[in-house]
């Protein structure tokens, strides 16, 4: 289904993953994928290694993006590409695909992922960013944030943003975990529901 979400780390006071997600946004879904993979991080004892990865990432240029598209076919002077190009895309890129989400965690931890696409802005739409999940490896937290915010807030991270989009506000925090007691995944489900 196509919720929109975002998951995020933040590592030295910065987003060094802000990734898009298109489909199952939710707890149930994206949440359930990101809570599964620091829960087997932190039980397997490679979060100082994971953090390592994230510390080495950089993030891709809107040039370097463009060119990526250019090198798997796509025409620069269009504005769409083929269903043949966005799958060729996305099996070469997968740390770029909107159909990645939460995986992205496992993508860092597991492979040679070098350079991630920012999109932490997505956040101050809460119309269209229906759930984001951060982890913040500096305070050893995993947030669950929900869209749909039709008023200002103060509930986390992104409430000083204070943009208001189509009559939505930045998504609003409902619930915090700390790394090192994450809970089940029905616990989990049931908090953020």
């Amino acid at each position: 289904m196509g919720t929109r979400s975002l998951t995020c780390v933040v590592l030295d006071s910065q987003f060094k993953i802000a990734q898009y997600g298109q489909f199952d946004g939710y707890p149930s879904g994206q949440g359930s994928t990101a809570l599964s993979i620091m829960r087997e991080i932190v039980a397997q004892n490679k979060l100082e290694r994971f953090t390592d990865k994230v510390r080495t990432l950089t993030t891709l240029t809107d040039a370097q993006h463009k060119q990526l598209w250019i090198d798997v076919g796509a025409d620069p002077s269009k504005d769409y590409v083929s269903m043949e190009i966005g799958n060729a895309f996305d099996e070469k890129h997968p740390e770029l695909s909107r159909r990645t989400g939460a995986e992205i965690l496992s993508l860092v931890l597991n492979r040679d992922i070098t350079c991630v696409q920012l999109s932490e802005d997505f956040a101050n739409d809460s119309l269209f960013c229906e759930w984001c999940y951060v982890i913040d490896l500096d305070q050893a937290l995993f947030e669950v944030y929900r869209g749909f915010q039709k008023q200002p807030h103060s509930e986390g991270r992104f409430a000083t943003n204070s943009c208001e989009r189509s009559g939505y506000y930045p998504v609003g925090l409902v619930k915090s975990y700390s790394l090192n007691t994450l809970p089940t995944t029905d616990v989990f489900v049931r908090d953020n529901s």
